[in-house]
C-alpha cells in the first residue's frame, strides 16, 4: 500500500473515531439530561464528575437519577453585608477648601444645641455659617466642665459628621448645598447655602401649605435615605420655608446607614425627644425620620383634615415607607 493510501485510511479512520467520541459525548449528555436509559449509561460511563448521588448538595434533590433544584430547600444568594460606619469615619473630608467671608460682617441667626448660625457674605453671595465651639461641644458629650485636646480629637468623628452627610446628600433642591469647611483649633465652621424664610417651629399652616411642606419634606428625607443618610432629627425648628420651598436644616446628629438594609444600623441615635417614638426600640434610621416627618404634619397643621390625619397615623405608626406616604389620598 502506498504512503498515500495508507494516509488516507488513517484519515477516514480518525475522522469515524471522532464522530464515535462526539456521538458517546451527545449519549452522556443525553443521560444529564434525565434520559430513560440513563442507568444503562451510568453503568457504561459511570457517574458524571462533580456529582456523587450519594451525597447531594444542600439545597438540591434527586427525581429519576437527575439533580434538581429544591424550592423549599434552596437557599437564596445571601447579599455580603456591607459594614457602614454610622459617623463615616472611612469616609475622607470633602476637600472644599476655606470660606472666606468677612468677620465684621458676620449676623447672628440663631443657636442651636451644636452651634451658632451666622450669615456671611461668601464671594458676594449671601451663605449661612455655621459655628460649632468643639471645647463646649466634647464637654458637653462627656458632661464635664473641661476636655483636652486629645479627647477633643476622640470626639471630632462626631464634629465632622454633619459636614459628611450634608455634603453626600447635596444636590436636593430641599437640602442646602455646602461651599466649606474651616477646622482650626477652637471651631469647626461650615459654610452653607443660606435659607431665606422663617423656621416652622412656631408657625400654623393652611392644609394647601402644610401639604406643599410635607409633599417637600418627604421627598428631601427619600433622596437622603436612598443615599444612605439618616437624618434623625426631623422636627419644625429644623425646617425654614419662605412660602414656597423649604430647606432641612441640622444635619448635626446625622448618621450613615446601609440604605439595603437599615434595619441593620447598630449606631447611637439621639434626637429631640418629643419627635421620637416613647415606647419604642425602633433602630431603622429610616423609620424614624418618617415618625419625626409625622410629628411636624401634626404640629405645623392649623386643621388636620382626615385624609391628613391618615399620614400623621401611619408615619406614627412606622409601617409605611415614604414612596407609600407620598401616594396617599392627602398628596392628590
Amino acid at each position: 500500500m502506498s504512503k498515500f493510501a495508507f494516509g488516507l485510511v488513517f484519515v477516514l479512520f480518525h475522522t469515524h473515531l471522532l464522530s464515535f467520541g462526539n456521538v458517546l459525548e451527545d449519549m452522556r449528555d443525553l443521560w444529564l439530561q434525565g434520559n430513560w436509559f440513563s442507568s444503562r449509561l451510568q453503568v457504561v460511563f459511570g457517574k458524571p464528575p462533580g456529582l456523587t448521588i450519594d451525597r447531594i448538595p444542600s439545597g438540591f434533590e434527586i427525581n429519576s437519577g437527575v439533580p434538581s433544584v429544591s424550592v423549599s430547600q434552596a437557599a437564596s444568594p445571601q447579599r455580603k453585608v456591607k459594614k457602614v460606619d454610622p459617623l463615616g469615619k472611612d469616609l475622607p473630608m470633602p476637600d472644599l477648601g476655606i470660606p472666606t467671608y468677612n468677620q465684621d460682617e458676620l449676623k447672628f441667626l440663631g443657636k442651636g444645641a451644636s452651634g451658632s448660625v451666622f450669615s456671611a457674605a461668601y464671594y458676594g453671595l449671601k451663605i449661612a455659617l455655621k459655628e460649632v465651639n468643639k471645647w463646649s461641644l466634647v464637654s458637653r458629650f462627656m458632661n464635664k466642665p473641661t476636655v483636652t485636646e486629645r479627647e477633643i480629637e476622640r470626639h471630632m468623628p462626631k464634629i465632622e459628621v454633619e459636614a459628611k452627610t450634608m455634603h453626600h446628600v447635596c444636590g436636593h433642591p430641599n437640602i442646602p448645598r455646602i461651599f466649606g469647611m474651616d477646622n482650626s483649633m477652637e471651631y469647626f465652621r461650615i459654610a452653607m447655602q443660606y435659607a431665606p424664610g422663617c423656621s416652622l417651629e412656631r408657625v400654623k399652616l393652611s392644609e394647601q401649605e402644610a401639604k406643599m411642606v410635607m409633599r417637600q419634606l418627604l421627598s428631601a428625607l427619600q433622596h437622603c435615605h436612598e443615599l444612605g443618610v439618616g437624618h434623625l432629627d426631623v422636627k419644625p425648628a429644623n425646617i425654614v420655608w419662605d412660602g414656597q420651598t423649604i430647606k432641612l436644616l441640622d444635619f448635626s446628629i446625622s448618621r450613615f446607614f446601609d440604605p439595603e438594609v437599615p434595619e441593620n444600623f447598630e449606631g447611637a441615635l439621639e434626637g429631640t425627644h418629643e419627635y421620637r417614638p416613647r415606647f419604642s426600640q425602633e433602630q431603622n434610621p429610616v423609620l424614624l425620620d418618617i415618625y419625626g416627618a409625622g410629628v411636624t404634619l401634626r404640629q405645623i397643621s392649623r386643621e388636620p383634615s382626615q385624609q391628613a390625619q391618615e399620614v400623621i397615623d401611619a408615619c406614627l405608626e412606622m409601617r409605611t415607607w415614604i414612596i407609600e406616604l407620598q401616594q396617599m389620598s392627602y398628596f392628590d
